[in-house]
Parts: C-alpha cells; structure tokens; sequence
C-alpha cells in the first residue's frame, strides 16, 4: 500500500494519464470514501469540459454500465463499490438461497460483460473508473484479473490512495446524536474496521428471516463503522436495510443516521429528503427531542444549498423547540447545549444574511450558554 496521505502524487498520475482523451481503464483502491469525492472534484477542476457519470456497482446491471458507457463522448464512468460484485454470496456452510443466486449472477454479468464488450468499450474515448475499497489486500485485484482477464490487459493505470482517516467537523458545536468526537483512524485501526465490518456482513447475509433480533443487533454496529470509515454508499444502502425491519416510532434516530450519511456524502438533495422523512416520524411519535434536531439538520442543508432564509426558518423552529424543552427539564444539560447550538446556527445565518447585530446578539446568547456548561461541567 502507498503511504498514508499520497493523494497529490498519485493524482498527478492520473491527471497526465488523461490528458489525452483516449480508452483508459483505470482502477482506484481507496482507504476512505472522501478520497473519491476530493478525486472527482479535482477532476472536475482539471477537466471541466469532460462529464463524469457515476454508477454503483451494487445497484447497477450490465445493460445500465454499458448504456451509460456508451452515450459519453470523451467523458469518465465512475463505478463505484467494485469490490462488492467481485465476490459470491452464500451461506456460512456454502449453501446458496435463490435470492443469492440471483445477486450472484447480477454480478456475474457485469464482470462478464465488462469482459466480452472490451473492444467496444476500447472504441470510445472514454475513462472507465473502477473504485475498490482497500479491505484484503491483493485480493480484488486477483478477482479482476481473473473475471475480466480481456479488459484487464487493457488497463491503463492503478492508483493506490490513503489516507489517515480523522473525520472532522467545521463547526463549532454539533448537534447530539450527530457524531461529535471521533478520534483518529490509523491504518492499522482500519484494517481492524474493515475484519468487523466484513464478520458483521457475513452474519448479515446468512441470517435467516427468523432472526430478527440477530438482524437488529448487527445494523447500528455495522452501519456505525461503516460511517466512522467513511464508506458512505455502503452505509446507506444498510441504513435502507435497517429501516424495512424495524417499527415505525424506532425509524427517527435511524433516518436522522442515514441523512448524516448522504450530507457527508455530498448528497444533499437526498439528505433534505430524508430529514424530512425523520421530521413526520419525529412528529406522528412526539419525539420532541428528535424533531428539533431535524430542524437543525434540515437548516444546516438548506444554509449549503444557499437557501439562507428558508434555513433561519427552521433554525428558529429548533430554539423554540430546544427552549421549551428547556423549560420544562431545567436540569437536562443536553437541552441547554442544543439551545446554545441554535443561537449559534441562527448567528451564523444573520451573519451570512448580512444582519450582523442581530448575529452578535445569538452568538452572545450562545457563548452564555457555554459558559454555564463549562462551569457546571469543567471536565465535560
């Protein structure tokens, strides 16, 4: 594996590699999935001419790839999540259910169309991008030299990104049950992650319909990690899981998880959607808490699609809630923190909508409130 942190080198090799708009079969193994967003956006910068499609390999078919592949003209195909129809599912004692056989040769004809279709991929000037999460080693890349052993030989170029993985926020403060204190990954802590990660889906796919309680126990753990590991799509996808077997009132917490998910994934559009989502749960459930946390959510997309008077809105919504709340459980240090958070969140709207004394007056209210915390809570 490449050192930690080796972006800029091995993106100024791809960057030269296409340069020339020709066939490029490129394979990226990553270690986070911001990696893939910084390389789409540099991308973008370097080439602003070109289009990029994006698929993921999980949800996609051969027909989808091809007939995206085929109507760019000079532009890049991202697949993404490759790795994850490289492999077969089955049973913990090899046995194969029909809906395992059916995903198996789902991917079957992907890799095996790929393979047949490589002279008429090779006809279009195109750059066809395969990501690999980093998980065991050589292995995927066996895998895709032995499935596609006709588009291998054509292959043009193999990045290797790393990263040290620390998952920042730029806020000051953040929310509750929104992730506010995770430390470092080092790459060995990842490869740690990924072997959990790889036991809890194994579990996953041989329980049985029976095993509801078995199913619930491994969701939160794995959709956790997978967050933490910045596997984004991966996560979703079992956040979407998740929901088809729970209760409706447990959907809130799960929701306001999933729309975190899509947010980091730059997906914001999809995050507003889900937020909102949350909200009626929160709402229909008198989950006081949780819906003044989907105000503050939604605000804060609103406020990154540019949307600023919408976002003070409900960020207005979020103080009267975090208020009354407030008010009727004086002791709850965790209301008095979300208050102050949206004192902060409507400074910073104000201030972005030019209203700078309204702005010093929330953050003075905010910093107020922190005060009392630190005071009450030195160590905390």
């Amino acid at each position: 594996m490449s050192a930690i942190n080796n972006y800029t080198e091995e993106f100024a090799l791809l960057k030269k590699l296409l340069r020339t708009e020709a066939f490029r079969f490129v394979v990226v193994r990553y270690n986070h999935y911001d990696l893939i967003r910084q390389l789409e956006k540099d991308l973008k910068a370097a080439y602003p001419k070109r289009k990029i499609q994006k698929l993921n390999a999980e949800k996609t078919n051969f027909q989808e790839i091809f007939q995206t592949y085929s109507k760019l003209d000079g532009d890049l195909l991202f697949l993404e999540n490759f790795e994850g129809i490289l492999g077969k599912k089955s049973t913990s004692t090899g046995e194969v259910t029909q809906a395992m056989e059916s995903e198996n040769e789902r991917r079957q004809n992907i890799t095996a169309g790929l393979n047949l279709r490589r002279d008429k991929l090779a006809k279009k000037n195109n750059a066809l991008v395969l990501f690999v999460a980093a998980k065991e080693g050589e292995y995927y890349l066996r895998e895709m030299m032995s499935k596609m052993p006709d588009l291998w030989s054509f292959r043009s170029l193999l990045l290797d990104l790393e990263q040290e993985i620390v998952i920042e926020r730029t806020e000051l403060k953040v929310a509750p049950e929104r992730t506010t204190d995770v430390p470092s990954i080092t790459a060995s802590q990842f490869e740690q992650n990924q072997k959990e990660i790889r036991r809890l889906r194994q579990s996953l796919e041989t329980a049985g319909e029976e095993d509801l309680e078995l199913k619930l126990s491994i969701y939160p753990q794995l959709t956790r990690l997978l967050v933490e590991n910045g596997i984004y799509d991966r996560a979703i996808i079992y956040f979407d899981e998740y929901l088809e077997v729970v209760e409706d009132e447990q959907k809130t917490g799960i929701l306001i998880d999933k729309g975190d998910a899509q947010e980091a994934k730059g997906e914001l559009s999809n995050a507003l959607a889900t937020f909102e989502e949350a909200m009626v749960f929160a709402e229909k459930y008198e989950e006081r808490n949780r819906e003044g946390l989907c105000h503050e959510r939604i605000g804060s997309v609103q406020v990154a699609l540019g949307n600023l008077e919408i976002a003070l809105e409900y960020f207005k919504n979020y103080q009267k809630i975090e208020e009354e709340l407030l008010s009727d459980n004086p002791e709850e240090t965790v209301y008095k923190n979300n208050l102050a958070i949206s004192y902060e969140k409507l400074g910073q709207a104000q201030a972005n909508l030019g209203n700078l004394e309204k702005a010093r007056s929330f953050f003075e209210q905010s910093n107020q409130l922190e005060k009392e915390l630190y005071e009450s809570y030195p160590q905390s």
